[in-house]
């Protein structure tokens, strides 16, 4: 199969870190869009109190946040621009360290449908590696017009039910609306370098 060259960069890059949380992975939240284009809508912001806002300047199009009570509890949001890969293509990609790592991964589906207009991708997985540690990861793909919006909560040690589900309540709200096209319009103030 083949994928973009900006896909094939964060492959590599979560290929490279898989063993910092395997599937610590990465995870971050709303990213300001440029103006006059899509925009990923997550309404969540991590408080201050509870995460802690990590920058990464060679991804200027990521934001990531460690929990302040569990530094390999990560949630991340991150756009790929110009990545011309499906929804699918993605969920494979994203797949690859864990079933390479783990003793035993399982990958589930929770929704694939559209949102706004636009393939949406939200899928749970799970690994056990072999001294027994495990890590759950909820992850959310958008397939937006100009890029591709990516939404990944880590659990070390498994997730609890009731995080889990308010976690997923979230991933299931969010959405992608574009400035330019009035069928995927955004909401009054969100946009243009609004989110």
């Amino acid at each position: 199969m083949r994928f973009s060259p900006f896909f094939a960069r964060i492959r590599f890059t979560r290929t490279a870190t898989a063993s910092i949380a395997l599937l610590a992975m990465l995870v971050a939240a709303p990213v300001p869009s440029r103006a006059d284009e899509e925009t990923f809508v997550l309404l969540y912001e991590p408080p201050a109190e509870e995460w802690e806002l990590v920058h990464d300047p060679n991804r200027p199009d990521a934001r990531l946040w460690k929990s302040r009570k569990n530094e390999k509890e990560h949630f991340r949001i991150e756009v790929l621009r110009g990545a011309a890969d499906s929804v699918a293509q993605i969920r494979m990609a994203l797949d690859e360290p864990g079933k390479a790592s783990c003793a035993r991964f399982d990958t589930t589906t929770i929704r694939e449908s559209s949102v706004n207009g636009y393939p949406r991708l939200v899928w749970r997985t799970d690994c056990e590696r072999d001294d027994g540690t495990r890590t759950t990861l909820l992850q959310l793909v958008i397939r937006g017009r100009d890029a591709i919006h990516l939404a990944i909560k880590s659990w070390p040690g498994g997730a609890a039910g009731e995080d889990f589900e308010s976690w997923l309540g979230r991933f299931q709200r969010a959405f992608v609306c574009d400035t330019r096209r009035p069928a995927q319009a955004c909401p009054p103030g969100v946009g243009a370098g609004d989110a």
